[in-house]
This record gives C-alpha cells, sequence and structure tokens, in this order.
C-alpha cells in the first residue's frame, strides 16, 4: 500500500510527508480552531470577515508557510533555500484581502478592525506552519480578548460611535405612526445619513441609517418599540 501511495504522489512529496502526518494533522486541526476562535466573535457582531473567512486566512498561511519551508529543505544538499521566501509573500497577499473590507463613506471609515483582524489571523497561521504552536495559541487568545472585551470598553466608557442601518417594519402605515418615528430619529441626536419610507406591495417600512453610541441607539429602539404600529425592527451595525 505504501509502495502504491509514493508511485501516486511523487517521491518528493512522499519524502515531504513521510513521518509528518500526525505534525501536519496538528497544525491543521490548530489553524481551524485559532481561526475559527476569532472568526466566531467577528461572525456573532455579523462583521463581513467571520468564521469561514478566518479559518480560510488561516489555513491558506499554513499551507503557504509549511511549503515555503518543505521547498526550502528539498533543494540541493548544502544549499538549502529560503524557507522565508513563500510565507513572506503572505503578508503582501492579505494586504489585498483586507484593503477589500475597509469602506469610506458618510464622514466615516469602516472595516478598519475586520482588515486588522485578518492580518493578525493569518500571522497567527505563519506562527503555526513554522511550528509554534504556543505562540500562535497565546495571540489567538489575546486577539480574542482584544476584539471581544475593549470592544465593550469603547461602547460603554468612550461612547464610541457605530453605523446603524434600520429596518421598521409596521402593520400599517398611518400618519400618526409615521411622524412619531420621524419625530424619534430627528430629536434623537443622531448623525443621520439616509432616513426614507418604503411603500410597496402592501408592505410598509421606514428605513434609517445613522451613527450613534450603544447607549444612545438603545433608547431610539425602545423608542421605536413604543409605537403600536411597529411590527419588526431589523438592525445592521458596522
Amino acid at each position: 500500500m505504501h509502495d502504491f501511495i509514493q508511485q501516486l504522489i511523487g517521491q518528493s512529496e512522499w519524502n515531504a510527508l513521510s513521518g509528518n502526518w500526525l505534525p501536519i494533522g496538528f497544525k491543521v486541526t490548530l489553524a481551524i480552531l485559532c481561526g475559527g476562535l476569532i472568526g466566531l466573535e467577528r461572525e456573532l457582531k455579523h462583521k463581513p470577515a467571520g468564521l469561514r473567512t478566518n479559518i480560510l486566512i488561516c489555513l491558506g498561511a499554513v499551507l503557504f508557510t509549511s511549503l515555503s519551508v518543505l521547498m526550502s529543505q528539498s533543494v540541493v544538499p548544502g544549499h538549502p533555500g529560503d524557507p522565508g521566501r513563500i510565507a513572506a509573500q503572505v503578508v503582501t497577499g492579505i494586504g489585498f484581502l483586507g484593503g477589500g473590507m475597509i469602506m469610506q463613506g458618510g464622514g466615516s471609515v469602516t472595516g478598519l478592525t475586520s482588515a486588522a483582524t485578518v492580518w493578525v489571523v493569518a500571522a497567527i497561521g505563519v506562527c503555526i506552519g513554522l511550528g509554534y504552536p504556543i505562540i500562535a495559541t497565546i495571540f489567538t487568545f489575546t486577539v480574542f480578548c482584544t476584539l471581544y472585551f475593549l470592544s465593550k470598553v469603547d461602547n460603554k466608557l468612550l461612547g464610541k460611535l457605530h453605523c446603524y442601518e434600520t429596518w421598521i417594519h409596521l402593520k400599517t402605515l398611518d400618519a400618526a405612526a409615521r411622524a412619531e418615528i420621524m419625530e424619534t430619529f430627528q430629536h434623537g441626536d443622531l448623525e443621520m445619513t439616509r432616513l426614507s419610507v418604503d411603500e410597496r406591495e402592501e408592505r410598509y417600512q421606514i428605513v434609517a441609517k445613522y451613527y450613534s453610541s450603544e447607549t444612545r441607539h438603545l433608547r431610539i429602539q425602545a423608542a421605536l418599540w413604543s409605537v403600536s404600529q411597529v411590527d419588526r425592527i431589523d438592525v445592521r451595525v458596522s
């Protein structure tokens, strides 16, 4: 069986894998756990780079780094290659991916935290690929705590502004309910970028987009729910 597999994949790949199945499996598992933990935090906050994205980034970084190390060992004996050549390109490549997450609009820049997160996840993957699992694990928990706990500090203590897109679904659109909702937004001390009414196909909804602290946003939500015609409220935070 071994001879068949050896002929199937080639001598160089067989030599690289021989005796390394356990380390390779460990790296893959650790990459899934590290990328998954950080990705789960992003997913729960409805960020663009969520669970699958961060797992794939970490796995990709592990793969490229492992290949870089293996290729440096498979060159002419006595003339070792550069184990960091391919791994270094991970930093460049992740920069393009992170750049695509950053958007500017309404006088505000969003996506910086998501971009920084995928950059750090790639670095954790490189760490795993080079064979430093303890360092990778320590940084994974550090990043998770930074994202999870410091966001609460931003929201509660510093009053950081977030962009809220809100869809207020109404049972019926009567003039009194519409006026009450509009007044709630207009007197809510918000940085409004959109406020419109959508009436089509027997559906009535008011769409609002604004920048606000979490505390002020919760007060607005409570005021909206007090309107008798409100049926459902959907919110997306960025």
